[in-house]
């Protein structure tokens, strides 16, 4: 066997699985984070946790216990075992007395059953390698017994490290928000709003490693349980520091099904259902033993500074007792360290628990990842992923165009991989030490997208069976993901991942028709376009003035929708808190942040859908060049005009004054301004030149401008052959639609000139 290989995941029943996946950018949680537990009443028939006799009833679970110094070893061709473990199935789930014969013929003892599908764990007279193999062999001579195999760790899946960080928002830079367009969530979201369809509770099961309860997306109305323990301790890598954004597999697995997306962090594929929704995370470690390595190798994927297994009979335990427990889609994460023939009876295993399931609890989905080693699945050579069941979802990894993850196993011979989601750079928390978007990619994140889809189907009709429930998502299916540049075109799943990529508001809206057709009386089918059209609204902040900006708010066509805005911060909003939308006139409010200078935002919902947005207010200053014409409306004297000059005043006549410049009425001054910011953004320095109407220059001074709002006074002090005077101008600042300055518009007057009206209109535009 070769050493583990990546995948981050983590959470499947721990059969005598020899999971052995080491993760590729820092491994999972192992055994040994600290856990707090909480001690919680199984439902589980007759639950055992002591050495048992070889006859077992079928109705009877027994978890063998492992030691603290449980003796643990990695062989090529078994992976990591527990010495001294044997696992056995048996022909006859209804005659555990093969249990006893295998017993007798190996000199040991029943410390383990899983009755509900024969699966027996006896512990041998010592620890040896040979005594493993030599009981291996005996075992499988003996009739009724399908076969015997070692002890081996269940591993999380290592998840293939995302090639760069995300330091932004979550989803609101790059492609952060592609993974969940490519699905349909908002669209989803969207028609399940507008629909007013009743939601039913619904109950996830996550096993994996222990929760923890430390970042943002764990307080929303959701409700995750950890009846038996969470951690502080977040996921290490080989050389023993934190990644995974200082978290755990666990917890951003459990994100993407549940995590509450009203706290700016990201938003799991479920969590609309709010108080609807409960998730029950298990600790597949929490009775794993651990090991420690005196002096690890950094480049032996098994020499973690601290390591442990979890494994199968403890596993099968954490998913059975989910089920009991009344979980009715339980998320599994991880897989053996590749696909590989050694795995037969491990495959053996998990199919005959699947088809058990399938028989007595057949609202029950279990939702697999495909695994991470680029291999393919044939039915016998991986689990849980990969077996063709009708209650199990394998789920293949995509990027958020379609293309097959790198990573991502593919499906051969009798494999399946039943459909596709993406897995690629998904952003999974906020850093709680770094307040950062962290992303990883695997296919166990894929996973837990199509798990949080079929939570949302629940809700809305829990009478769907589990083959019907992947059948719908099937169906509903898309065959590639739509080409970001608006031609048309996609980009097709390969065959190889499950042929199509999920869609969630397909789904959702078949679900919800569904149910509208079995209800008495019967309803008619809705229509996905008036849906969508019943939520959607647009809004936009444009700046008006410095600090100033105007938020509209409307809705489509003849919709009506109840519009709110909330500033973000001091501030001042007019418009009031609500508005009503039509289709021809928005909600409309002017928003003034208290400190102009910062960037600011605000939150704008229609409330009737319970859809919101938000936007960012950054003031730009009006600082740059204008140019334009000072146009002349007027000039008239009302009295003799006095020109104050280098050798004294001069005195036109009125009658003078209005003969000679009569006929400069609708020429103009042509004028170039350079406004600089004082750092204020509403005052600042100029200098420009200007030319009179003849062409000649004019010598203008440099002065300031100041403004208020949207209006904008700019002083030009000119002298021309000694006179001197002073053109003013007061205009508005308008904006272009990136919200920039564009140009300033308004009147001029002069001042300084005696008896003398000149004035106008003016148009200057920014050009820099």
């Amino acid at each position: 066997m070769s050493t583990p290989a990546p995948i981050r995941h983590i959470t499947v029943f721990a059969f005598v699985l020899a999971l052995l996946a080491a993760a590729c950018s820092g491994g999972g949680q192992g055994p040994t984070e600290s856990t707090t537990s909480t001690t919680v009443a199984t439902t589980t028939t007759a639950l055992e946790t002591t050495t048992s006799s070889a006859a077992v009833p079928t109705s009877v679970l027994v978890i063998p216990e492992y030691p603290d110094d449980q003796e643990i070893a990695y062989y090529e061709d078994l992976g990591i075992v527990a010495l001294g473990r044997l696992n056995v199935l048996v022909d006859d789930l209804e005659n555990p007395s093969v249990a006893d014969d295998v017993a007798t013929a190996v000199g040991g003892e029943v410390v383990g059953a899983f009755g509900l599908i024969g699966l027996y764990q006896v512990q041998l007279p010592d620890n040896t390698r040979e005594t493993l193999h030599a009981a291996i062999e005996t075992v499988t001579a003996i009739p009724g017994v399908t076969g015997a195999f070692a002890d081996g760790e269940a591993h999380m899946l290592g998840a293939c490290e995302s090639t760069s960080p995300l330091n932004s928002p979550a989803y609101q830079e790059g492609v952060n928000a592609a993974h969940y367009g490519a699905i349909g969530i908002q669209e989803a979201w969207d028609i399940i709003s507008a629909s007013g369809v009743e939601l039913h509770a619904v109950h996830v099961g996550v096993v994996d490693t222990a929760f923890m309860p430390v970042s943002s997306g764990d307080d929303g109305d959701v409700q995750i349980l950890t009846p038996r323990g969470t951690t502080d301790q977040p996921s290490r890598n080989e050389e023993g520091e934190p990644d995974m954004g200082h978290l755990n597999h666990g917890t951003a697995v459990t994100h993407v099904i549940a995590a509450d997306g009203d706290d700016g962090g990201v938003a799991g594929v479920a969590s609309i259902l709010g108080n609807q929704l409960s998730v029950t995370v298990d600790d597949m470690y929490d009775r794993a033993p651990g090991r420690v390595v005196d002096a690890p190798d950094a480049d032996n994927p098994l020499h973690s500074p601290v390591r442990g297994g979890a494994y199968i009979l403890p596993t099968l335990e954490k998913i059975f007792r989910q089920v009991e427990e009344g979980a009715t889609v339980i998320n599994m994460s991880f897989g053996p360290e590749e696909p590989d023939p050694k795995w037969r009876l491990y495959a053996a295993a998990y199919r005959r628990f699947f088809e058990k399931m399938a028989e007595q609890y057949p609202n029950v989905v279990f939702v697999a990842a495909a695994g991470n080693e680029k291999g393919a699945l044939d039915g016998d050579n991986y689990y849980p992923g990969g077996l063709k069941v009708p209650n199990l979802i394998t789920v293949g990894a995509v990027d958020h165009t379609g293309a097959a993850a790198d990573f991502t196993n593919t499906t051969s011979g009798n494999g399946e991989i039943t459909i596709a989601a993406p897995g690629v750079t998904v952003p999974l928390a906020i850093d709680p030490t770094t307040d950062q978007v962290y992303s990883d990619s695997g296919t166990s994140f894929s996973a837990p997208m199509v798990t949080g889809a079929i939570a949302l189907i629940q809700s809305i009709n829990p009478d769907l069976t589990a083959a019907e429930i992947s059948q719908l998502l099937q169906d509903t299916a898309r065959d590639g993901v739509a080409a970001s540049d608006g031609t048309g075109t996609s980009k097709l799943i390969p065959d190889s991942v499950g042929g199509k990529i999920m869609r969630v508001d397909d789904a959702v809206l078949v679900a919800i028709n569904k149910a509208r057709a079995a209800a008495e009386p019967p309803q008619p089918a809705l229509d996905r376009d008036k849906l969508l059209a019943a939520v959607a609204f647009s809004a936009e902040g444009s700046q008006t003035g410095f600090g100033v900006f105007e938020v509209t708010a409307g809705v489509e066509g003849e919709q009506t929708g109840t519009m709110s805005f909330e500033l973000f911060g001091e501030g001042i909003v007019s418009g009031g808190s609500s508005q009503t939308a039509t289709g021809s006139s928005p909600a409309v409010w002017e928003a003034t942040p208290a400190d102009p200078a910062l960037v600011t935002s605000g939150k704008v919902c229609r409330t009737d859908a319970g859809r919101c947005c938000v936007l960012t207010f950054e003031s730009e200053s009006v600082a740059g060049s204008y140019s334009g014409g000072l146009v002349i409306g007027i000039i008239e004297a009302t009295g003799d005009v006095v020109m104050s000059g280098p050798e004294g005043d001069e005195t036109v006549t009125k009658e003078e004054c209005e003969s000679v410049y009569s006929d400069l009425v609708g020429t103009s001054f042509s004028v170039e301004v350079a406004l600089d910011d004082d750092g204020s953004g509403t005052s600042g320095s100029v200098t420009a030149s200007m030319h009179g109407p003849d062409g000649d220059p004019m010598d203008v001074i440099p002065t300031s401008w100041t403004m208020s709002g949207s209006q904008i006074t700019i002083g030009l002090p000119f002298a021309a052959d000694g006179y001197g005077g002073e053109f003013v101008l007061e205009g508005t600042l308008t904006y272009n639609e990136s919200g920039s300055p564009a140009a300033i518009t308004g009147t001029w007057t002069t001042v300084g000139i005696l008896n003398l009206i000149l004035g106008g209109d003016f148009t200057l535009t920014r050009s820099g």
